[in-house]
């Protein structure tokens, strides 16, 4: 096997290694599906957005709407935000160890599907994206997500979601919630 990669607190840590120990037996038999979220899971919107001013602690941010990430500085942000080490790291420890695939699912507008694949090809990850509000249709055995009501409708359904902790998810308790630390500290 090769090396596993988390970084968050002991709790999280137990959920995360009892995960993959279900994963290790469970993807003998079959091959698992794993839904990752873009916009501030994988791709630091959030760092981008406060290098402009923006209070990254309120999501959704009021003053940010469609019209702005539809307009050349909205694009250029998105294409502009620097990955996510954590969860690269996370997302590679579970592909390199179990009979997994994986693929992207995003709320963003469909008119963003340039972008959004121009970013992915930037950061070296051809994959498959599906852009949908409702992520539970994608019927995944794990997702990787940041947005509170999108996890909370995810766990709802019985799912399990690994959670890059910012301030306005880390409120979110559940037996099948796991979050993980992204700073860099």
């Amino acid at each position: 096997m090769n090396p596993i990669f988390f970084k968050g607190n002991i709790k999280n840590a137990k959920k995360f290694t009892n995960l993959l120990e279900r994963l290790a037996v469970e993807t003998k038999s079959k091959t698992k599906l794993v839904c990752i979220d873009i916009d501030n899971t994988l791709a630091n919107v959030n760092a981008e957005l406060k290098k402009l001013g923006y209070d990254i602690s309120i999501y959704p941010n009021p003053y940010i709407d469609k019209k702005f990430w539809l307009n050349f500085e909205g694009q250029m942000l998105l294409f502009n935000s620097e990955i996510i080490k954590t969860t690269s790291a996370i997302i590679n420890s579970i592909y390199n160890n179990f009979d997994v695939e994986i693929f992207f699912a995003t709320a963003r507008p469909l008119e963003l599907i340039d972008i959004t694949y121009a970013w992915l090809i930037k950061n070296n990850i051809l994959s498959e994206v599906y852009f949908t509000q409702n992520k539970v249709q994608l019927d995944a055995d794990i997702y990787i997500e940041d947005d509170p009501v999108i996890i909370e409708t995810l766990l709802k359904n019985g799912k399990t979601v690994l959670i890059p902790k910012w301030e306005y998810n880390s409120h979110i308790e559940h037996p099948s919630a796991i979050h993980y630390s992204i700073s860099e500290k």
